[in-house]
């Protein structure tokens, strides 16, 4: 007790104890001693005064002593020092009182659920957001207001936290309680308890009706943009073409009574058409795509197609690095063939001098890694086809404009041509990428999904 409050043990021997105790504790120290003469047992907390003037906060456990015939000797009392629990106590209250005004007071809905997805808190900031009273959503599942098209999504999410994964915030519809669906972005967390075992899980729900409100306005702008853009494409290709058969067909009034040069300047004016009915092809084919007619694909074998379509008679060299492990393809294999074209075409232009142009194919895997995570495209088995060549390259500023829509670099050409083989893997749920070479040269990426065979197939084999 002495060394707890500071004193020497000669210091206490001179000091009554209600001379130690918090000012205004003292009726509760007489009425203690009263119950103690008593024989009473009990436990009560003290604040004592330290020799420094700061309190000790104290609990005293009395056991009482006695004698023959029930005589009261004494007491027998044990002191905790419980001082360093109260400030981490006050702490702590401090902290859980901080953090409840910061969830009740900030925009978004903190929610709180149990380990079946019942609710089990909600912040008040519901009301503003969903139109329901945290009275209303407790003791509900979660689930109950998710839009059905996106409760897959959420019981998945749901599931992956409770696993103690850390996954990217998914936007999810959920419901009004005026019966509209507003869209959220939803950030989740699981908490477990001493045992290692899911307990409970908390997220942070977002409105961002508004975000999404803006990206359909950015989008119809983007929209809007592209049309623009193709209309204009169309008007100054068709203009050249109308130029040439107009400019011939002048002429060709000049040469009535001259056939041969007559039959030349139809010729040409044919020519010129024809090369107008190949635009317009390619217009509807850009514009509306046609159905893919899928079939079981070995990679070397549209690789192989492609070259002898697109480089023969051409001055060049091929690299072909096709392993034979490569996963097969399920897709179109014209389609798929003119992508390849397409992009052969493009390495043949950008190297009038010839040169070579690597083939390489390899099998690639796509999972949560933050590289990965930069392609569009889901988890899984994908077969990765990747055409080098050693041409003057595509500078850095026009890099992101390759596959738009008449873009092109060249003095002839539509400029649909990457901008066609981009559509079709994108329909064959693929991607292609685009980056210069260190050096020299430009380096086109395609990624296809693999095919896997189904299980019913192997157990037939």
């Amino acid at each position: 007790m002495a060394d707890m409050l500071g004193y020497t043990m000669e210091e206490m021997d001179n000091l009554p104890v209600a001379a130690l105790i918090r000012k205004g504790d003292e009726a509760k120290y007489f009425s203690f001693l009263g119950r103690r003469e008593a024989g009473m047992k009990e436990s009560l907390d003290f604040v004592f005064i330290h020799k420094t003037g700061r309190y000790v906060y104290t609990r005293l456990e009395i056991v009482p002593l006695f004698g023959k015939g029930d005589q009261y000797l004494g007491a027998m009392a044990l002191v905790t020092d419980l001082t360093v629990q109260k400030k981490t106590g006050a702490k702590l209250r401090a902290t859980r009182n901080r953090l409840q005004a910061v969830v009740e007071n900030i925009r978004d809905v903190f929610v709180q659920t149990d380990r079946r997805a019942i609710l089990e808190y909600v912040s008040p900031s519901c009301i503003r957001v969903l139109g329901f009273t945290a009275e209303e959503m407790i003791h509900k599942s979660a689930f109950d207001f998710i839009h059905p098209e996106d409760r897959r999504l959420a019981q998945e999410y749901y599931e992956r936290i409770a696993g103690g994964e850390s996954l990217d915030n998914p936007e999810i519809r959920l419901k009004h309680a005026s019966g509209h669906y507003v869209w959220t972005e939803i950030v989740g967390k699981s908490v477990n308890d001493r045992r290692g075992r899911f307990s409970f899980a908390a997220f942070v729900i977002r409105d961002i009706t508004e975000r999404k409100k803006q990206e359909r306005e950015l989008l119809k702008a983007a929209r809007l943009e592209s049309i623009a853009l193709i209309a204009g494409g169309i008007a100054h290709d068709f203009n050249n073409l109308l130029a040439v058969v107009l400019g011939h067909v002048a002429v060709a009034k000049l040469s009535l009574n001259k056939p041969e040069q007559l039959l030349d300047r139809l010729e040409k004016v044919e020519q010129a058409t024809m090369q107008a009915r190949d635009l317009s092809a390619r217009l509807i084919s850009f514009s509306k795509g046609e159905i893919p007619e899928k079939e079981i694909i070995r990679p070397a074998h549209l690789v192989e197609e492609a070259v002898a379509i697109a480089l023969s008679n051409q001055n060049v060299h091929v690299m072909l690095d096709l392993p034979e492990d490569l996963h097969l393809l399920k897709g179109d294999m014209s389609q798929l063939v003119q992508v390849l074209n397409n992009i052969l075409t493009n390495a043949v232009q950008a190297m009038p001098q010839g040169g070579t142009i690597t083939i390489k194919g390899s099998n690639f895997v796509v999972d949560e890694s933050p590289i990965d995570q930069r392609l569009p495209l889901v988890s899984g088995e994908y077969v990765r086809i990747a055409v080098s060549d050693q041409g003057t390259g595509i500078p850095p500023e026009l890099m992101a404009k390759v596959f738009d829509p008449f873009f092109t670099t060249k003095k002839e050409g539509y400029g649909l041509g990457l901008a066609t083989a981009h559509l079709i893997v994108s329909r064959h749920d693929g991607c292609i990428t685009v980056e210069p070479n260190e050096g020299a040269g430009t380096t086109f990426t395609i990624y296809l999904p693999a095919y896997v065979k189904p299980a019913a197939a192997e157990d037939e084999k």
